[in-house]
């Protein structure tokens, strides 16, 4: 199986459109790590509702502050 991991800070609607792209277009098994680096415009919440919307599959990381995208990355790797 493979696993992506996608790392925001209030992009909410682009996070949207990558997630979705992702979903729709990707033939095989995957797993997601959604990463939230301290956004305050929804991404926590629609990375909840991915997350419920695939049966608990992918993992949801929240920080409450903005850390750095290769900290993102690290602590994604953490959860392999």
């Amino acid at each position: 199986m493979v696993t992506v991991v996608m790392c925001a800070h209030n992009q909410l609607a682009y996070t949207k459109l990558a997630v979705r792209s992702l979903i729709e277009r990707t033939n095989q098994d995957f797993r997601m790590i959604l990463v939230d680096s301290g956004s305050t415009d929804g991404t926590i919440q629609y990375f909840r509702e991915i997350q419920k919307e695939r049966n608990g599959q992918d993992s949801v990381l929240t920080f409450s502050e903005n850390i750095n995208i290769a900290r993102s990355y690290n602590e994604a790797l953490a959860c392999l």
